[in-house]
């Protein structure tokens, strides 16, 4: 094992008092046995972690192939395959243990894996099929609920955001269809209060196009209706909700580098604390109930890895920095109050231009010391920014690119095979915004990529071109 990247910072308060503190680090550990993306993973009652499913790199369809970390040795072993190949479904463990795989990609069958972890078997299917984008939660009496989600392609005019919910009986084993959410939507958040009640956050849903949401509604489970609450004071997507000791939900990234605080009891809102990594799409976890670890991995469709500490005391971010590797879509699953593991994704290759899933898997330890100091994780801000008005479009779209410093640029389109179509922009550019109209008027439509590279730095976003 090697350490892969490890970064100290020194924290700049408000009156200029410069302190130094210990975040632990990363370690690159043993991969998967199979390289995966939208598959899902639980910790165990042992405390090792099950990995299941997901798109391989064999397969464009989901695998029904698992496979087990073991905590102790930090090694993969093949496992008990489902019955049926899963992609972008879920996993939960049952109040006696058992596994749970709800779901997948436009799939209604689930499957219970006992409590011995000895065979899995088929319970009662889903009212609805889903493509991806649904929460699923555990609900306080022990039954479970899925939420939400999204079915149909991007230009599909049939597609859909999911107002459906349904509710498994933990008891009889039986899925129910239950009240509808008030808006359709998928990558929200749903978090059980501590009075029971579900709160759902933000998300996307389809009104003449992608919409991004910053309402709010809550469940009730005695008397199984949605009402809406006060919306959030920013719209989010992919964001973190997490549940805190004092009963209120904090909410971080989703395109949005101010976090919010929500009060059950009041019903309000309230600025939180701004994060610098991760804005963007994000997994929190909750280490020894002092610190977040918020790992980040794309934001408005550009791929811009890292982790992030965040403070649950001063509700703020203490540390930051970079990963690597350009992975979307991790599963990330803590393993104790000092460790989380980050397994697989969607990986971008540079050398090839391509997106591919990875067996790729690090491990995060609280407690990590003695490690370099690599100045590349200072938290200086980035030396440029790309973005893209409208996306999706028709016909052409405006590509903007904001500087801090004269650069030599490279602006590049690609399809999803890798394949340049077309240079939008080479050469040098001065210090500020500077916007490029460009038009797939000669293509088909779909999905395409926007690559800008310097001699400091590259990023990479998704267009969605609709004729």
């Amino acid at each position: 094992m090697r350490i892969e990247k490890i970064f100290i910072c020194l924290l700049i308060f408000s009156v200029g008092q410069i302190s130094a503190q210990k975040i632990g680090g990363w370690t690159v550990i043993d991969p998967m046995n199979e390289k995966r993306r939208y598959h899902a993973g639980v910790k165990l009652e042992n405390g090792n972690i099950l990995i299941t499913g997901g798109y391989t790199s064999t397969q464009n369809i989901g695998s029904n192939e698992s496979e087990l970390f073991n905590i102790n040795t930090l090694k993969w072993n093949t496992f008990i395959p489902m019955n049926k190949g899963r992609g972008s479904h879920n996993l939960l463990k049952l109040k006696d243990g058992s596994i749970i795989a709800i779901g997948g990609f436009d799939e209604k069958t689930n499957e219970i894996l006992d409590k011995n972890y000895s065979q899995w078997t088929y319970t009662d299917t889903l009212k609805t099929s889903r493509w991806y984008g649904q929460s699923v939660v555990m609900m306080q009496n022990s039954n479970v609920m899925i939420i939400g989600g999204f079915k149909g392609s991007i230009i599909d005019p049939s597609k859909r955001a999911f107002k459906e919910c349904e509710i498994f009986s933990y008891l009889e084993r039986t899925w129910e269809l239950t009240a509808e959410l008030n808006t359709g939507r998928y990558y929200h958040t749903s978090t059980v209060l501590q009075d029971g009640r579900i709160l759902v956050t933000g998300g996307e849903t389809i009104n003449n196009g992608i919409v991004i949401l910053n309402s709010c509604e809550i469940f009730n489970p005695i008397t199984r209706n949605w009402t809406i609450v006060e919306p959030m004071r920013y719209s989010r997507t992919g964001h973190s909700a997490t549940l805190l000791n004092n009963g209120k939900v904090l909410i971080i990234g989703g395109g949005q580098e101010i976090s919010e605080l929500y009060d059950p009891l009041t019903d309000t809102w309230e600025e939180a604390g701004r994060v610098y990594i991760a804005s963007g799409h994000n997994d929190a976890v909750v280490l020894n109930e002092e610190y977040l670890l918020l790992v980040h991995d794309i934001i408005r469709y550009t791929y811009h890895p890292g982790w992030e500490l965040y403070s649950l005391r001063e509700l703020k971010s203490v540390f930051w920095g970079e990963l690597s590797r350009l992975i979307n879509d991790p599963v990330i699953v803590k393993i104790d109050e000092n460790r989380v593991l980050f397994s697989g994704g969607h990986e971008f290759i540079e050398e090839y231009s391509l997106f591919t899933p990875t067996n790729f898997c690090r491990l995060y330890d609280l407690n990590l010391t003695s490690v370099k100091e690599e100045n590349k994780y200072d938290a200086l801000p980035s030396i440029f920014s790309l973005s893209s008005y409208p996306n999706p479009f028709n016909s052409s779209t405006n590509i903007t690119v904001e500087l801090s410093s004269p650069e030599h640029i490279l602006l590049i389109v690609y399809n999803t095979l890798g394949e340049e179509i077309g240079v939008i922009y080479k050469g040098v550019l001065n210090i500020g915004a500077h916007t490029f109209r460009y038009s797939m008027n000669n293509h088909s439509s779909g999905v395409y990529f926007v690559r800008m590279r310097s001699s400091k730095e590259e990023q990479l976003i998704k267009i969605i071109y609709q004729k």
